[in-house]
């Protein structure tokens, strides 16, 4: 999984086996670690639970989780759906935009680069 942040932007891009897991553990996570020490590390993550009020960020210490419906998720798994987007207010900060995409290949990238990745749509029309 991939995560990208630019301003009130997060976007997670997830590969062919973080969505499997996802669908099948119900989520996924990540982590990065800082220094050689248990309280320097960060993690992200993805989970899947009935979500009525649709999907949400929750913010907490060293830990960003995003909540989305089952539903959405099986819809996401079984389709050729690009993602799973929406926005979250956040009060006087204004909103926050969250993409959850799968991870499609790289059209000036190796296969091996492109592991695991979903196949372009746009490869047929790419010239190499």
């Amino acid at each position: 999984m991939k995560l990208r942040i630019k301003g009130n932007t997060i976007r997670l891009r997830v590969s062919r086996s973080d969505l499997a897991a996802l669908a099948e553990n119900g989520e996924i996570e990540n982590a990065i670690h800082f220094a050689d020490s248990p309280a320097a590390v960060w993690s992200y993550g993805i989970v899947q639970h009935s979500a009525p009020d649709g999907p949400s960020v929750q913010f907490e210490p060293n830990r960003i989780t995003v909540t989305v419906d089952s539903d959405d998720v099986k819809r996401w798994t079984s389709s050729e759906d690009v993602g799973i987007y929406f926005s979250q207010n956040i009060g006087a900060q204004g909103t926050l935009d969250v993409l959850l995409e799968k991870d499609f290949a790289c059209l000036d990238r190796s296969d091996e680069e492109n592991t695991d990745t979903f196949p372009n749509p746009n490869e047929a029309c790419a010239v190499r």
